[in-house]
């Protein structure tokens, strides 16, 4: 027998329960004598989370119970781990039996937890290297960690509304940016004997109401925008384990919903590892394991949970089948890590050597996807040499927000400072930090640099895209001086979760930097990057709108009552500004650099094509500095039978260049980028028919450097024919009067036609044609050449 099913025969459903439910906030249950061994969950995609981990060590621990602190003691030790100097005696002590377990648990007396980039800066890198760098980083320190489960490495919800609380954590508004990077995070992660968690499966969009908010979302909605992600992560990236989402879909709780979890997840796309729970999530218990939920977290269950079970299953209302599934994919989750520890050699010797490798990943990641926006008269990169002044402020002046707030948040001594390194480059005869700038500015040869800092959290959502007030209040200052003929110059940089307003400051600010949450390293990236050391490449995964009225989600967010209407559909993010003609403030894939590119030489491999395009051209950078291009392609659809947006991104590559450097790309593209989904047909449909090729450098029509018109060959259910709407011959003039032809030669009285398109043009031929007799040779040949004739005529 199976040594797995062996251990399944041998346990009990009070075994099983235990072992489908967590056994203490952040671990599973363990079965020494069935050698079923305990499983460490911990947050997470921006480094290892201190509170969960040291909340753990005194819950798994019966002999710590005598020591256990009180919540206000642990969260101060917690807080000020690395300022020890800040605790009282008793936190001491405390901070004492902690560290001595950290030392016991990394065999590194001198290890701390790196702060990684959330997934929006590294989707601004636009770079699979960048991210998968990131990936192992993260996978190297959570093995140090005995870390089993690291939990959101991705999470990958969608940029739906610019004021979601965790919309740093999620990558883009856009589903194939999420597919073409989020895999690559989870293949860094599980080359260690770690399993990645991609997370929350699905549509989980906003922080109010988000633990039972009832998402009213169409299917075309779903499978075009929200889900697509997962999918990749789960074929393309082959994820260990998915975490189910808090809110219901349409009715239908998240953790408890078996098309989501069993038909789409399993069944459709493959997956073969564990699906966790959201914490507190389940309600129905036996419920979640029927729909394909493996582990309820946290645990452990009390004894009713068990009860019920166990008299469910005598009752016949819960199956055991399912429970064994559920079992069975724990512990093969187990087989696979322990498989992966038995062959896994760290590459490092001590707590130096790992640092200084996880900290290149997060300066990587931070110097790739730092985003110029604005440089007016090129006021970037600053002089080494120069003799101007320049003066810093604002919220983030002395201290950089690095992440965010909840399970994203990440103690550590590893934090670099943006001041700190810029005056290490620059000199402190030239730079100056002054969180209080009145009175500060002599007006010749300065610049000032206002640091604005704006956190996002977990639990909630931000109240309004403005920036911290303190900020706006230096701002305004500053605009109001400047405005009285004063010749310094602003710069701005945005160490921001998200789209902020920046309509009332971007006349009077000379540059403008966005770095979001920057990670660990951060600081030293802005620093480099401001002086010249390093070429900003970084492009935005998100629009920033002008306005928050602006926004596809204004008037559908967060909902009203525990129900929110995705009433925007697919039109989210750009989708929804090209489809609106609303002008944003910086477009989605827009970010400058200091030198130029030039391209140059775009075609197609055909002008007609039926399953595959190639999309070439060359770019040469025609600047004077080394720096990198993301070449962007999108598809926009010349005619569809159903909406589609404006255009949509399809592939992109950065590409490196010296000065002069020409480099040539290709992009192959596939009859699957040219789909939809199509809810009257639930499946995705490839309409023939023109096709614009867009080779871009961000979505904005400014920034679009070719257009190649290509034509798709094949046949859909709407090639023209009897299935066709009459509204669509009738406007066609070449149908129409293919149409009509057949109508005279058939002699049936046009009259048909010209009632049945003024009252019902939606209905198809065949609803309008008379029927006809089998054995009538003429009409039916007359019928056989108008469908030929018909199908030679292309759509435009």
């Amino acid at each position: 027998m199976d040594s797995k099913k062996s251990k399944i025969s041998q346990m009990t459903i009070s075994d099983k329960v235990a072992l489908v439910h967590g056994a203490s906030f952040f671990g599973t249950a363990e079965f020494w004598k069935l050698g079923i061994r305990r499983l460490q969950l911990l947050d997470g995609g921006t480094g290892i989370n201190f509170e969960q981990l040291f909340g753990d060590f005194f819950t798994r621990d019966e002999n710590d119970e005598k020591i256990k602190p009180q919540g206000k003691i642990l969260s101060n030790v917690i807080k000020n781990y690395y300022h020890e100097e800040r605790l009282n005696e008793e936190e001491k002590r405390i901070r004492d039996i902690i560290k001595k377990k950290l030392d016991d648990l990394t065999g590194m007396p001198d290890m701390s937890p790196g702060c990684f980039p959330p997934g929006i800066l590294l989707a601004a890198t636009f770079d699979p290297d960048t991210v998968r760098e990131t990936g192992e980083a993260l996978g190297a320190e959570a093995a140090a960690y005995g870390i089993d489960i690291l939990l959101g490495t991705p999470n990958i919800n969608i940029h739906r509304d610019p004021l979601g609380g965790r919309v740093f954590e999620g990558y883009s508004e856009d589903p194939y940016l999420i597919s073409a990077l989020a895999p690559e995070l989870i293949k860094g992660v599980q080359k260690y004997p770690v399993a990645a968690n991609v997370k929350h499966f699905a549509v989980n969009n906003q922080e109010t109401n988000r633990t039972g908010v009832n998402v009213s979302v169409s299917k075309r909605a779903l499978e075009e925008i929200y889900l697509p992600g997962f999918r990749a992560c789960v074929k393309d990236g082959e994820v260990k384990t998915v975490m189910s989402a808090y809110n219901r879909i349409n009715g239908v709780p998240c953790s408890e919903n078996r098309k989501l979890l069993h038909d789409k997840l399993r069944d459709e796309w493959g997956f073969d590892g564990v699906v966790i729970s959201d914490w507190n999530a389940v309600n129905d218990h036996i419920g979640a394991v029927e729909a394909g939920n493996d582990l309820s977290m946290p645990g452990p269950p009390d004894e009713k949970v068990t009860d019920t079970y166990s008299q469910a299953v005598k009752d016949g209302i819960a199956s055991v089948e399912k429970l064994n599934e559920a079992v069975l994919n724990m512990l093969e989750l187990i087989d696979y890590l322990d498989e992966k520890k038995k062959l896994y050699k760290p590459e490092y010797k001590n707590a130096a050597e790992l640092k200084e490798r996880t900290d290149r990943a997060a300066y990587r990641a931070a110097s790739e996807g730092i985003v110029l926006l604005k440089n007016t008269r090129n006021i970037f990169p600053f002089d080494p040499d120069g003799d101007d002044k320049i003066i810093i402020t604002g919220t983030g002046c002395e201290e950089l927000l690095t992440c965010g707030e909840g399970s994203a948040a990440v103690i550590t001594d590893r934090n670099t400072s943006f001041s700190e390194e810029l005056i290490k480059i620059l000199g402190e005869s030239r730079v100056s930090v002054h969180p209080q700038i009145t009175g500060r500015i002599k007006g010749n040869n300065e610049t000032v640099i206002v640091v604005a800092s704006l956190t996002g959290m977990e639990g909630n959502d931000r109240e309004n895209m403005k920036l911290d007030k303190r900020d706006k209040a230096v701002l305004r200052e500053l605009i109001l001086e400047k405005q009285q003929l004063k010749s310094f110059r602003i710069a701005l940089i945005l160490n921001v979760c998200g789209p902020v307003s920046l309509s009332e400051y971007e006349p009077y600010v000379d540059g403008i930097f966005c770095m979001f949450l920057p990670g660990m390293q951060g600081g030293r990236a802005m620093a480099d990057i401001i002086t010249g050391r390093v070429n900003p490449s970084g492009k935005l995964p998100v629009t920033f709108p002008a306005h928050y009225r602006d926004t596809p989600t204004f008037i559908n967010f967060p909902g009203d009552g525990g129900e929110v209407s995705y009433g925007e559909g697919i039109f989210i993010g750009y989708r929804y500004y090209a489809k609106k003609k609303i002008k944003p403030a910086y477009n989605f894939g827009f970010g400058l650099s200091y030198t130029t590119f030039k391209i140059t030489d775009v075609c197609t491999s055909k002008e007609r094509f039926r399953e595959r395009l190639t999309v070439s051209g060359k770019i040469t950078n025609t600047g004077k500095t080394a720096g990198a291009q993301v070449v962007q392609i999108y598809i926009s659809d010349v005619y569809s039978t159903c909406r589609k947006p404006e255009s949509e991104l399809k592939a992109f590559k950065k590409i490196y260049l010296e000065p002069g450097q020409t480099e040539r790309f290709d992009f192959a593209l596939t009859e699957k980028d040219f789909t939809y989904y199509d809810p009257d047909y639930d499946r995705f449909i490839c309409e023939e028919g023109y096709f614009d090729i867009i080779v871009a450098t961000s979505s904005a029509a400014e920034d679009v450097a070719a257009i190649k018109r290509v034509y798709k060959q094949g046949t859909s259910p709407y090639s023209y024919g009897l299935n066709s709407r009459l509204k669509v011959f009738y406007e066609n003039p070449a149908l129409k009067e293919l149409l009509f032809r057949f109508w005279e030669l058939a002699d049936y009285d046009t009259g048909i036609l010209e009632s049945a398109y003024k009252y019902t043009p939606e209905k198809k031929l065949y609803e309008i044609f008379p029927k006809i007799d089998d054995s009538d040779t003429e009409i039916n040949q007359h019928l056989e050449r108008f469908l030929e004739e018909v199908s030679k005529v292309e759509k435009r």
